[in-house]
């Protein structure tokens, strides 16, 4: 008899469970709204074209300020300079549009983004912004806990809304925890996670590939208990500002059980160092390559793994005060040291750009993120070729993206403004060709570009 209770009992919650999904909907169905905008592609072949490509994410009305959370793929310029590629466009999104639940299209501004949280903002556009969901801040997820993830469908289904039962399996343990559930992923861009009692909880994305398209059957999940901080104050992008993380200013790898075996150094854990960067707070502190960092702010270190690591660099970034001792391990001994944290280093998409349409070829000014993709000394001078126009002078005489330029017409190139001063003195005559001396790889060469400032005298 008790059997056949508990067998009802169950029955019941399950059925009641169901019937909760439509108001669920109904309930969340306002703070779903689509966004419409139009990314920079920018062509490394031309100057003069500027190619945009129009997108659509799903994103969350939360607040009373027309405030929209969604994903940071919106602008994919990595802001980070030691995760930035040497390619892609630096310039937000631009003519953002929202689509409300009613059908209303409104304008958006771009408000920023934290690419460590993978979220970003935008901001509508108008006078009496509709409300948006208040979210939980104080909900702890833990594994086993049953979810629901509420998001909108695209087009090919009229933006309908979708709802799925989700259980959190898996954590990520880090600074900025990810929760990982199973679901049905294909047509989920950015979503809402809420409770069966319809308090929204946090949000939910998928790891996309080049396509666009899910790179796994794995839901991630951020919690807007970690959220509280960006949610309160979002982050607002500026160009040439810097990131309000901090560095370090190394390079590193896991000091595994082998490599403490070797220097016989059995309880030993870290992190270990092997580059420092020029002017870096760990070369200012004294850290020197081959040593190993035990911990940081009194937190121990420990990394087996490369993906270990991740929870080392997530402290630096979001170190609460700018000085941190760091003790570490050097030839035997115990050592320690205080390390004064600036702020990251801008990456190449925030850096200032030149272009030469008369030559063919755009100059970019060089910053970390370049010198240390290109194995470079962080002294190094010179600007950074960015773009080569197909068929221009430049292209024609060989010069290529990635080419580091020092002289011209002998003349040292320090920075982008020494190259429009130099330039400049061009217009007045110098003969049928400029000298430019590049830095190609590991080698050095010349390059003789076309004057056409002689032909147009």
């Amino acid at each position: 008899m008790k059997r056949i209770l508990s067998l009802l009992i169950l029955m019941a919650g399950a059925l009641n469970a169901e019937n909760t999904w439509p108001a669920i909907i109904g309930h969340s169905r306002p703070f779903l709204v689509q966004i419409e905008y139009y990314e920079a592609l920018d062509s490394p072949e031309s100057l003069s074209q500027k190619r945009e490509v129009k997108r659509r994410l799903s994103g969350i009305l939360f607040g009373d300020e027309g405030l929209v959370i969604t994903h940071a793929s919106i602008f994919p310029a990595q802001l980070n300079f030691l995760n930035a590629s040497l390619s892609g466009s630096g310039e937000p999104p631009r003519d953002i549009k929202v689509r409300l639940t009613d059908g209303t299209m409104v304008p958006a501004v771009f408000v920023g983004k934290d690419d460590d949280y993978h979220v970003a903002f935008i901001r509508l556009e108008t006078k009496e912004p509709p409300s948006g969901v208040k979210f939980n801040t104080r909900y702890r997820a833990q594994i086993g806990d049953e979810l629901l993830l509420v998001h909108l469908l695209n087009s090919s289904y009229q933006n309908a809304a979708h709802i799925q039962a989700l259980r959190i399996n898996a954590v990520q343990k880090q600074l900025r925890p990810i929760y990982l559930a199973d679901g049905e992923t294909r047509a989920l861009s950015f979503g809402l996670v809420m409770n069966t009692r319809g308090q929204a909880l946090g949000v939910a994305y998928t790891r996309t590939n080049s396509m666009g398209t899910s790179a796994s059957g794995l839901i991630r999940m951020r919690m807007a208990a970690d959220l509280k901080e960006l949610l309160k104050k979002p982050p607002v992008y500026t160009r040439k500002k810097r990131d309000n993380k901090k560095w370090l200013g190394i390079t590193m790898q896991p000091f595994t059980r082998a490599m403490a075996r070797y220097y016989s150094a059995d309880t030993i854990n870290g992190i270990l160092i092997n580059t420092i960067m020029e002017g870096s707070p760990a070369q200012q502190a004294g850290l020197q390559i081959g040593d190993v960092i035990t911990s940081l702010g009194g937190i121990r270190i420990a990394a087996e793994k490369y993906e270990d690591m991740n929870d080392f660099r997530d402290r630096i970034r979001s170190f609460p005060s700018d000085s941190a001792r760091v003790r570490f391990w050097r030839d035997g001994q115990l050592l320690s040291a205080m390390v004064h944290l600036t702020a990251t280093p801008i990456s190449q998409f925030l850096a200032d750009s030149y272009e030469v349409k008369s030559i063919g070829f755009s100059a970019k000014e060089l910053t970390k993120d370049i010198l240390l993709a290109k194995n470079m000394d962080f002294d190094t001078q010179g600007v950074w070729i960015s773009k080569v126009e197909r068929a221009g002078s430049a292209d024609l005489a060989g010069l290529q993206i990635g080419d580091i330029l020092l002289k011209v017409n002998d003349k040292p190139v320090k920075t982008l403004n020494s190259l429009k001063k130099i330039l400049r003195g061009l217009e007045s005559g110098h003969g049928s060709y400029i000298s430019l001396f590049i830095r190609r790889g590991a080698e050095t060469e010349f390059v003789f570009v076309k004057n056409v400032f002689e032909e147009k005298e």
